[in-house]
């Protein structure tokens, strides 16, 4: 039983479940081999235990593949897990609202909302009241919007600060979970746009509607029961306080600002640094270069030689929107897991000096946008690292003829 076993039994036993649901294992049998050989289990242990599978070799694509079956069989395991008396990551941020932990909770309860609302209009056979017909779509846009920007937060705020504690399963097994949820939403918009026009839902439509509502939910409640304990556990206020910050730059959020009454070293609060810069064909204030970069019709991201990232523009129309916790972040953690193998090839192929440059085009919510990077060396072609440049290029496709500065 599990109160026999010491910790290190006890991790080993979890993992040889884990190991053996990935072989074959039944779900169900899985469930019940917890509840007789582990009992409790919480979110922490929970979490350290799928960060050493993947330290040992076990590919993210696996963990992701069993990540809601993981979800499942812990269910009724997950608590709190702590020893009386004990200061728990709950007592840390009571009666704080303003925490960023709260904001998540608060967006994924509209999460929950949303995907029982999801599921409950397209269980009839058919959309019958046309007067509802451009409301309903317009409301499912909205929340599909909610949906982009919870995960986005999580991807580009909350994921580097686990990072830097060591816990860089999140970024791999969790963002590879959200691509496949939009994914979903891609597949889902269309068939509905097709559906209210027509007025008519068919069987893949119906069901298409529920594996994406189950989906979302099953996200939110990961999210609740082993992502925000655990982040709630290594994170420091200092870092919340940050994280809170990034909330606001990120995606213009107002509201009351979480403090902890330690401002920190953050360089988000690091004063405008002054000065002259030297160049061989001129100079310019720091002050003026900053300007210089942010007026650039282009999104700027510098990663240095040793892969990490050293600098974004800040424009005000951003392409790709990125927070200042994002610096110092692994070139390789700042990308969905779907396009790490083309990121490794691209930055090795730049360090080993076969290519210079690569380019990259999509269409991005009925704009076309133009990605490229640039290896960066020296006079003497030693490898300085990578830059990228994204530019949206849908108005300047359309140019013809001629605007002479004249005219």
């Amino acid at each position: 039983m599990s109160e026999g076993l010491g910790p290190n039994s006890r991790k080993e036993t979890v993992k040889d479940i884990i190991k053996s649901l990935h072989r074959g294992l039944s779900a169900e049998s899985a469930a019940e081999r917890v509840r007789k050989e582990v009992g409790t289990i919480n979110a922490l242990e929970l979490s350290r235990i799928e960060q050493e599978l993947l330290n040992e070799g076990v590919p993210v694509s696996e963990i992701q593949l069993f990540c809601n079956v993981h979800a499942i069989i812990f269910a009724d395991a997950l608590t709190n897990g702590y020893m009386s008396g004990q200061t728990t990551a709950e007592d840390k941020i009571a009666g704080k609202p303003s925490h960023p932990v709260e904001l998540f909770r608060s967006e994924n309860k509209k999460l929950f909302e949303f995907a029982d609302i999801l599921k409950s209009i397209f269980a009839a056979s058919a959309i019958s009241e046309s007067s509802m017909q451009k409301d309903q779509m317009n409301n499912l846009r909205s929340s599909f919007s909610l949906v982009e920007q919870h995960y986005q937060k999580k991807e580009q705020i909350l994921f580097p600060f686990l990072e830097k504690h060591g816990f860089p399963g999140p970024s791999k097994v969790m963002w590879g979970k959200h691509d496949e949820i939009r994914g979903l939403i891609k597949q889902f918009v269309d068939a509905a746009g097709k559906a209210f026009l027509s007025g008519k839902l068919s069987d893949v439509d119906r069901k298409l509607a529920a594996k994406l509502s189950e989906e979302i939910a099953g996200m939110a409640e990961k999210e609740e029961k082993i992502l925000l304990p655990t982040s709630m556990d290594k994170l420091e206020a200092s870092e919340w306080e940050t994280v809170q910050r990034s909330f606001v730059s990120f995606s213009g959020e107002t509201g009351p600002a979480y403090k902890t009454g330690n401002s920190g070293n953050s360089h988000e609060n690091s004063p405008a640094i002054s000065g002259e810069i030297q160049l061989p064909s001129g100079s310019v204030s720091v002050n003026e270069l900053m300007t210089i970069l942010n007026t650039l019709p282009v999104d700027i991201s510098f990663v240095d030689a040793n892969d990490s990232v050293r600098y974004f523009s800040e424009t005000k129309d951003r392409i790709f929107p990125r927070p200042r916790s994002v610096i110092g972040r692994n070139v390789e953690n700042c990308h969905p897991p779907k396009s790490l193998d083309a990121v490794k090839r691209i930055v090795s192929a730049f360090r080993d000096g076969k290519k210079d440059h690569e380019d990259f085009w999509i269409n991005l919510k009925e704009r076309f946008i133009l990605i490229r990077y640039f290896a960066l060396r020296d006079s003497e072609r030693n490898y300085l690292g990578t830059l990228e440049v994204s530019q949206d290029l849908t108005q300047l496709r359309a140019l013809t003829g001629e605007k002479r500065l004249s005219d």
